[in-house]
């Protein structure tokens, strides 16, 4: 195959436990030039509520971007798993 699903994952830390956050998926070439920058990270109520500022560059080109992110009080499985799937608390975004 020419494409590969890519999915950009942080682990950070909320309330004293790392938690995995999926800020993006999709479809790029092999040896894509689409690179994921961290700039800045930020925890708002009692670190419940995070937002993320990072650079996307894609083909030379470079975008600042800011997610935000708030913990959901229930539990669900954000990909389809073969076999067995551990249920984890997953992050909501908001672009």
């Amino acid at each position: 195959y020419n494409l590969l699903f890519l999915i950009y994952s942080f682990t950070i830390n909320f309330s004293r436990k790392f938690n995995s956050i999926y800020l993006a998926g999709k479809f790029v070439r092999r040896n894509s030039q689409a690179r994921m920058l961290m700039r800045e990270v930020k925890y708002f109520n009692k670190y419940r509520v995070v937002s993320m500022t990072f650079y996307v560059r894609k083909n030379g080109s470079c975008q600042l971007h800011t997610l935000w992110a708030d913990k959901p009080q229930y539990k669900y499985c954000s990909m389809t798993c073969e076999g067995h799937c551990n249920l984890t608390q997953q992050w909501q975004y908001v672009l």
